[in-house]
């Protein structure tokens, strides 16, 4: 009698094992009475913006950490300045909620104003129509300490104490046109601006600037002091929001169990229940194969159907506008020129070489030859759409622009 060999477990027991600790760090460091590194305006290490707060106060200004949400924000005098500076983890702040957004939105539109820092893409980013760029900046624009110097891109009051000290590499991509970048290292946006209603909002993409270890570099203090200064009314409050910045408020079963000295209990019992969710989570008897998923027909479907939803619905052209304006509009933020017009076909051919002019005209070409058509066809828009996306992630990708041109 032939009978097969029994399943290898090894890897399987391996894969729980890592799970098990995984969740156990986890747990611990959600237990943990602190976790090092917030950008609240209480924390004094490296990372924190107490230094700010303090010079603030000494300023004669009234400041105001919150750290149990921005729901307070409607009870604040206009004219107000909230600092929002996103905490360095996904572990550190909670997330930000539709109604917190809408709070914040309300609160500039009054007439007060908003101060983001943070060094990942947001919502906040997102409905106020600003792209965070990762490692927008080449390494070579580094100084000799590694800091990034950001020269003044507007003549505006808030340009005026000089330079910016970044250590980061992030910039911003302001999408929206009622969007202006007032601070960039090397053309790329690190500080932008946009008017929301009343108030303003200025968005900067490097939380060292901010931080107790950066903000006496360069101009950054007489930049941010400058700012909440010039934005608070008379009866103005600067408000910090603490809770998002990695700092709680301090209430509930973990904060209290800090107090009674019941912490390592309840991390005992966190243990326990992890390890009870884990067993009653085992399944017993034969494990079928998952199917294999790596075809990409599901996906590939889906674009014919919404090309076919275009095509009856007779919004071909529509589309075809909305993808040519999208690559202008990028092209032309990144040159800094209009898209018609021979300076941008020597810009092109100057930073990204001939094979790019000779790509750029193709589309150009081939968009007016589609437009022109009574009903492309599905195919023949599909392709040109293909040739728009390569061209940007070929050329227009930061990080690997400078690749590509250089045939690596």
């Amino acid at each position: 009698m032939v009978t097969e060999p029994a399943p290898d477990r090894g890897a399987s027991n391996g894969l729980r094992l890592a799970v098990g600790l995984a969740l156990v760090t986890v747990v611990a460091a959600l237990l943990m009475p602190g976790i090092p590194g917030d950008r609240s305006s209480a924390d004094h290490g490296p990372g924190g913006s107490a230094a700010l707060r303090g010079v603030l106060e000494r300023m004669g200004l009234e400041v105001e950490g919150m750290r149990v949400g921005l729901r307070p924000l409607a009870e604040r005098p206009v004219g107000s300045v909230l600092v929002v500076a996103l905490a360095p983890g996904l572990l550190q702040s909670p997330a930000f909620s539709a109604i917190e957004l809408r709070w914040v939105r309300q609160f500039v539109e009054s007439g007060s104003t908003l101060i983001l820092v943070a060094d990942r893409d947001h919502m906040l980013l997102e409905g106020f129509g600003i792209e965070y760029l990762a490692r927008a900046i080449d390494e070579d624009e580094a100084g000799p300490d590694g800091r990034f110097e950001a020269s003044a891109v507007l003549p505006e009051p808030q340009c005026l104490a000089g330079s910016l000290s970044l250590a980061g590499r992030g910039g911003l991509d302001p999408a929206d046109h009622d969007v202006d970048a007032i601070f960039a290292v090397a053309g790329t946006a690190v500080v932008a601006r946009k008017q929301l209603g009343e108030g303003w909002i200025f968005v900067v993409s490097d939380p060292h600037t901010i931080s107790n270890a950066g903000i006496g570099e360069a101009g950054n203090l007489a930049f941010y002091s400058g700012i909440i200064s010039a934005s608070l009314s008379a009866g103005g409050v600067v408000l910090f929001d603490d809770l998002h910045a990695g700092r709680g408020s301090g209430r509930g079963i973990v904060a209290y169990a800090r107090k009674s000295g019941f912490l390592p209990a309840l991390m005992l019992i966190g243990l326990l229940l992890i390890c009870a969710l884990w067993r009653a989570g085992s399944r017993l008897g034969v494990v079928l194969p998952a199917r294999d998923r790596r075809s990409s027909r599901p996906s590939i479907e889906m674009v014919y159907a919404v090309g076919s939803l275009y095509d009856r619905a007779g919004l071909v052209h529509h589309a075809l506008d909305v993808l040519a304006q999208r690559l202008r509009r990028r092209v032309e933020h990144r040159a800094g020129v209009p898209w018609e017009g021979q300076p941008m076909a020597q810009w092109i051919e100057r930073e990204l070489g001939a094979q790019a002019l000779e790509e750029a005209r193709w589309l150009q070409e081939r968009f007016v030859e589609l437009h022109g058509q009574d009903r492309p066809g599905i195919e023949e828009v599909l392709g040109w759409a293909r040739r728009i996306q390569k061209f940007q992630s070929r050329w227009l990708a930061t990080a690997g622009a400078r690749a590509w041109r250089s045939g690596t």
